[in-house]
């Protein structure tokens, strides 16, 4: 009868333990349906402008900002920064984005597994993936992987069952190889208006020197 009692005591204690544990432990966020790869949520608010910068900095390393582009508050914890790309028309459908990333050496994937990723993501007429076109440049103390992809894109698409791609669209991406690591630029948007950044972007891309 003791170790009757003993036993529901027990029972009862580890019941109501158990329940303030989970009153005072916050639950984990939903996460959205309609999040995007990166964190950001399809039909979210406006990005917030920042003020306009000289110079983009991650992780010690900088490169001249170009004057057109708008700084806006990243998405995203994982966007070290984040560009609006003017579309020149006043219309938001017709800018572009660019992104930011960074991934200390040994993170973030091999050059060839990030490539065949975004190569999934954009799709021709037939809903196959494009070719990517590759290029591969030193620039002082960095080396820099140029992957455009041209074609049906919307940001996140692969996650999201019932997305549907965007035609006319270009993925532009530069892997910046640093002595810290990996410094992503991901610019991306409809073609003509990626197109009209492109010499910009790729002077960002290889200006990055420490300081």
């Amino acid at each position: 009868m003791k170790m009757h009692i003993a036993a529901v005591l027990a029972i009862t204690s580890s019941f109501m333990l158990g329940s303030a544990f989970a009153a005072d432990t916050p639950a984990p966020a939903a996460a959205s349906p309609h999040a995007g790869m990166h964190g950001q949520a399809a039909g979210a608010e406006p990005l917030k402008p920042l003020p306009k910068q000289d110079k983009l900095t991650v992780r010690g390393w900088s490169s001249p900002a170009p004057a057109a582009w708008t700084p806006v508050q990243p998405a995203s914890a994982m966007r070290a920064a984040q560009f609006i790309l003017p579309g020149g028309t006043g219309k938001a459908d017709d800018d572009g984005e660019m992104v930011v990333y960074f991934f200390p050496a040994g993170d973030g994937g091999s050059q060839d597994a990030n490539i065949q990723r975004w190569t999934a993501e954009v799709t021709d007429a037939a809903g196959k993936p494009v070719k990517p076109a590759v290029t591969t440049s030193k620039t002082g103390m960095t080396k820099v992987t140029l992957v455009t992809l041209q074609g049906a894109y919307t940001r996140g698409a692969n996650m999201l069952p019932d997305a549907k791609r965007k035609t006319g669209q270009t993925l532009m991406v530069a892997m910046v190889e640093t002595t810290m690591g990996r410094i992503t630029l991901q610019a991306y948007g409809p073609s003509k208006t990626v197109a009209a950044h492109r010499d910009s972007f790729i002077k960002l891309a290889n200006g990055f020197v420490p300081g």
